[in-house]
């Protein structure tokens, strides 16, 4: 054992026989007492570093008194900014905080956030009271706001200060208010809590010794063979669990020995929140207590629970616990799985900046959609015996999962955790991506099974939306006489505020083409944002942090010429000059962060962390424009699956929407109206539709040949001014010694110049277009009328738009960044526009056939964007006068160069990757699955057409007994009136 793990086990294994000595205190002198001892215990261990915690906790303080509304946020930045500053003192030349500091500096952020939504609840309720004049009864609340004594002595509380657990404000309040504290149990649960620490203390101490976990760091290790390496993982678990069993256990047993946490079982009590239900004492029965409130740590469970999700609640349960109630609820994402992985990121951060922490922990979000992905698509179709074998086999992958990602946490170091998973494969990951691809393609193929296999619903038309809304506004209404329903708001006035500036507003009052438009438009601001945070976080955020600091930089050196590169030029400069600065990228932002030649050409280095500049910006290029592909091929294939599903030109398509798609739950004259509207557009989309397949029939050979002639000759003049432009751009890297910034400068000056035309055009010519229109009353305005919103030529602004971006990603990596903020101007503007200055377009467009058309021409100005990148990276000599490949041949050489620099196991494994005996057997995989989908696609669309043609001869069935009834009728000579009836 180290000297700091002797001094934990000391002050851990002394704060047991003191916590008897505590339950004969007086509330005053035990909160006083409390105070001064755990005050004690941290200037004793961590000296000069106490002041860090009070800063803390004064800051905290600060902001609760200033602001309890926005305490929560407030102080849960204020912690964990000041966590980072903590972590990175030395950056600031102050000396590094002890262990024993960094322990403290933990348990105090958990504890001042829940110290804060306890203050913000506590206002909160005796705002409710006071306006009904009746008390809450809120569980577990505050009674008044806690005074700075309280905060403090809160804070420093002996209890757990360095091993924890956890428990919130509250809990300390009613340790302290205990009627009678040596009533409560006390020898009884703290011996049954420690009875087991001796064998888990034995257990981690021989385990350690045969499989430390330093020798993992080894070369020799990384020559042993792929089974030890494997099982010395599950043995350094081992060990991590012991220790922490043992360790958790005792902090238990010294909040036992104190009172701490000590509640009714009938309280139903959880790990670190406390009481859950209200309780009161019984005088007449004998009342059962309960420690459940500091548990932290359940060994059985942890070890011998089925699922990943269900390990993480057994394990550090009360700061399981603040996690669920403080993060994973204001998470900006919806799924669990991504609600998870944001649980998971802040953790880490919560842990430290060790990239070993991040690498664990966002594990778990992966072995989570495996294992869904596995119970929704196996496990739920199995029978009782093959459920219960799936479960052995889901806990022996969740105990490997845990082995694998503890690795992470115990090596810290990103190489050190890379090296070792690499040595073993990744194995843990591919077993989870595996699981997740399988999982999906069953599921898939059982619903598509399904959906052909059930009975067409309603009128006959699968899918009927319309009919399962109006089933879904008939049941809101059947259920009005319910307590919870609201009646503040007339039904037609709610109606008109739920679709004011909606997304089906747009669709109902300009047509599905429109509404299409304006969700791609919010797409590529959702597509630029996320490229942003991906850039920032990889190139830029580490390009400024260092750049500050100078220690650890390793600087490349290189021949001399044309290392002059001086933007800014001494002298008096005109003030205009900033403005057209900015306008144009010269002057002050050339040489910044905006553009590519103000990065270095870098590599960072020390003893715990490296980071490659060159290496950073390159691979963050590919994997940009890698993700914006994702993206668009998954938006694509979401489009051409509703297209499919929606089947616009089926038979029968007119009378399904004459007869079935009124809404008979619309409310109020607005929503009828646009109902109204709604099926206006429908039917003039088909309408038009129609038109242009006739026409279209109709052209003769000569119209044809022109019509094809002409069409190709303005696809051959685009592609040759494509062709000239990447000529210029090749002639500016020939002639430009710093041609990456000058391109850069070029894309950024078309983006904002974009935006710019857009803003005046709608302020100096579409306002003033419309106000004429309809304050002239002559025929010249009256001929000119309204502007249309042309969807066609509004969708090619956005793809050149993006496509300029692409282009000049590379070399303005905060390019995103400004497109972000013109798309977002952009969405609001053309809103304003289309609601305000045009009239509903003559020619229409489907909504489901547009959408995918759109992303086709996006993905063409994305391989436009491909082009010049890949030419930029592998033959275009960098210039040398700047960026960080200005000693390279081109771009792309720093890949291999860096290549050859890693391990040994890591290049074996990567050159396993490229090889013949891995590719070959992955494209025979991938060929066996696309014929798979391919005869499952062709297997359906047979069974589609046989549909389609079966409701052809029931239309034709239909018309045919029309007409005979017509037929007997008249030969009988029956009036029409009585043949009705």
């Amino acid at each position: 054992m180290t000297p700091d793990e002797q001094v934990y086990l000391g002050i851990l294994a002394a704060s047991i026989p003191v916590g008897f000595l505590f339950r004969y205190l007086s509330p005053p002198v035990k909160q006083g007492a409390s105070l001064l001892l755990g005050l004690s215990i941290a200037i004793a261990t961590c000296h000069i570093h106490t002041l860090h915690s009070l800063v803390t906790v004064i800051g905290t303080w600060i902001i609760i008194k200033s602001s309890w509304r926005h305490a929560p946020a407030l102080s849960l930045s204020w912690t964990f900014l000041y966590l980072l500053f903590f972590r990175l003192v030395t950056w600031f030349g102050l000396p590094p905080p002890t262990p024993f500091a960094n322990a403290i500096q933990l348990l105090l952020t958990l504890k001042m956030v829940s110290l804060a939504n306890e203050v913000q609840s506590f206002h909160t309720e005796k705002k409710k009271e006071v306006s009904s004049f009746a008390k809450s009864p809120v569980i577990g609340g505050l009674t008044q706001e806690p005074s700075l004594y309280d905060v403090l002595s809160y804070s420093y509380c002996y209890v757990g200060i360095m091993t924890g657990p956890f428990f919130r404000f509250q809990t300390y309040v009613d340790w302290l208010r205990q009627p009678s504290p040596q009533a409560l149990p006390c020898w009884v649960p703290c011996l049954q809590r420690l009875k087991l620490v001796p064998v888990f203390g034995v257990l981690f101490l021989a385990v350690n010794s045969f499989f430390p976990l330093a020798y993992v760091r080894t070369k020799e290790f990384l020559d042993e063979n792929f089974f030890f390496r494997f099982v010395y993982m599950i043995a350094v678990f081992f060990v991590f669990r012991m220790r922490f069993f043992a360790a958790w256990c005792g902090a238990e047993a010294g909040c036992i020995s104190a009172g701490l946490g000590c509640y009714p079982e009938k309280a139903l009590s959880k790990p670190g929140g406390g009481p859950t239900v209200n309780y009161s004492p019984d005088p007449a029965a004998e009342e059962k207590y309960d420690f459940k409130t500091i548990q932290n740590i359940d060994p059985y469970n942890t070890d011998f629970c089925v699922k990943v999700r269900h390990g993480m609640r057994y394990w550090n349960m009360t700061v399981q616990w603040w996690l669920h109630h403080y993060i994973y609820p204001n998470s900006p994402f919806k799924s669990y799985t991504l609600r998870a992985g944001w649980t998971m990121f802040i953790s880490a951060y919560w842990h430290g900046i060790h990239a070993g922490y991040y690498l664990s922990f966002l594990t778990i979000p992966l072995c989570i959609a495996a294992e869904s992905a596995m119970e929704a698509s196996v496990r739920a179709k199995l029978g009782p015996r093959g459920q219960n074998i799936f479960d052995w086999i889901h806990w022996f992958l969740k105990m490997r999962a845990y082995d694998y990602m503890c690795m992470g946490f115990v090596l810290l170091k990103a190489s050190d955790t890379i090296n070792y998973w690499t040595s073993i494969y990744f194995i843990m990951h591919i077993i989870a991506v595996c699981c997740i691809v399988v999982g999906r393609c069953f599921l898939i193929s059982f619903a598509v099974f399904l959906s052909f296999t059930r009975p067409l619903a309603g009128n006959g038309y699968p899918g009927d939306q319309q009919s399962l809304r109006s089933r879904q506004v008939s049941s809101r209404g059947l259920n009005q006489n319910n307590s919870q329903f609201n009646w503040t708001t007339p039904p037609a006035k709610k109606d008109e505020e739920d679709n004011t500036g909606s997304h089906q507003d747009l669709r109902r009052n300009f047509g599905g083409g429109v509404q299409s438009f304006f969700l791609f438009l919010r797409f590529l601001v959702v597509l630029n944002f996320v490229s942003f945070l991906l850039i920032a976080g990889l190139v830029l955020i580490p390009s400024i942090v260092f750049r500050s600091v100078a220690t650890g930089i390793v600087n490349r050196t290189g021949p001399e010429e044309c290392m002059e590169y001086d933007p800014n030029p001494q002298g008096l400069v005109l003030f205009y000059n900033y403005f057209l600065d900015l306008l144009s990228g010269t002057g002050f932002m050339e040489y910044s962060y905006m553009f590519y030649g103000y990065y270095n050409n870098t590599m960072v280095a020390n003893e715990n962390f490296s980071y490659n500049i060159p290496l950073a910006y390159i691979f963050t290029a590919v994997f940009y424009f890698v993700f914006c592909l994702i993206c668009i091929i998954a938006r694509m294939g979401t489009a051409a699956r509703v297209a499919v599903a929606t089947g616009g030109s089926a038979v029968g398509n007119y009378s399904m929407i004459v007869f079935t798609s009124w809404d008979y739950g619309c409310q109020g004259h607005q929503a009828t109206k646009l109902k109204q509207k709604n099926i206006h557009y429908r039917l003039q989309v088909d309408l038009e539709e129609e038109r242009l397949k006739k026409r279209t029939a109709a052209l003769t050979l000569k119209q044809k040949i022109i019509l094809y002639s002409l069409r190709v000759g303005m696809a051959l003049f685009a592609f040759g001014l494509i062709i000239a432009a990447f000529y210029g751009i090749f002639v500016a890297t020939v002639f430009s010694q710093c041609w990456e910034t000058r391109i850069g400068q070029e894309m950024y000056k078309l983006t904002l110049f974009d935006l710019l035309i857009n803003v005046a055009v709608l302020v100096l010519v579409e306002f003033p277009r419309r106000m004429v229109v309809d304050n002239w009353n002559c025929k010249l305005t009256q001929w000119v009328g309204r502007q249309e919103f042309v969807v066609s030529s509004n969708v090619l602004g956005l793809v050149y738009g993006q496509t300029v971006v692409w282009t000049g990603a590379l070399f303005c990596p905060l390019l995103p960044l400004i497109n972000t903020v013109k798309f977002v101007i952009l969405f609001y503007c053309k809103k304003i526009t289309l609601f305000y200055n045009c009239r509903p377009a003559l020619k229409t467009f489907r909504s489901t056939t547009s959408a995918f058309f759109f992303l086709v021409v996006l993905l063409f100005g994305w391989g436009l964007a491909t082009v010049v990148m890949v030419y930029a990276l592998a033959v275009i000599h960098p210039s040398m006068g700047c960026g960080p490949f200005r000693f390279s041949p081109n771009m792309w050489s720093i890949v291999p160069t860096s290549f050859y620099k890693l391990s040994a196991t890591t290049q074996d494994f990567l050159f396993f990757i490229g090889s013949q005996a891995f590719s070959i057997p992955l494209c025979v995989l991938f060929c066996v699955l696309m014929c798979y989908f391919v005869a499952l696609a062709s297997v359906y669309g047979n069974s589609v057409s046989l549909l389609r043609a079966q409701l052809k001869l029931e239309g034709r069935d239909k018309q045919f007994l029309v007409k005979q009834f017509e037929e007997v009728r008249r030969h009988l000579q029956i009036p029409e009136d009585i043949a009705e009836d």
